[in-house]
């Protein structure tokens, strides 16, 4: 479970700050939130290519694992 809570942070935090951004904006005041949501978007997409990254290595050792297994059972 907590893996899985820890592969959707990322995307969460996302929509949390898009969604804070678009009921600021529908409001009178648009100017208070947009350096906020202009100066954590990008930390968001850093935390998925992270994400993205760790995610890819761990299957590429895997399928390293799996050919080990495979060329040891023939």
């Amino acid at each position: 479970m907590r893996e899985t809570v820890g592969h959707m942070f990322p995307a969460a935090l996302c929509a949390f700050i898009s969604v804070l951004a678009l009921v600021r904006w529908a409001g009178s005041e648009a100017t208070g939130i947009s350096p906020v949501f202009f100066a954590f978007l990008p930390v968001c997409f850093v935390m998925l290519g992270f994400m993205t990254v760790r995610l890819q290595r761990e299957v590429g050792e895997l399928r390293r694992r799996l050919q080990d297994l495979e060329v040891r059972r023939s």
